[in-house]
């Protein structure tokens, strides 16, 4: 959901954090 979204995006990034991931989550979140 929209919030999911909101919440995520405010939390701390992960040492491992990967742009490329979480750019896939966004793309599969805009399809549904």
């Amino acid at each position: 959901s929209v919030d999911e979204l909101k919440s995520f995006m405010k939390k701390d990034l992960p040492e491992d954090f990967d742009i490329r991931k979480i750019f896939g989550c966004f793309k599969g979140f805009l399809m549904t």
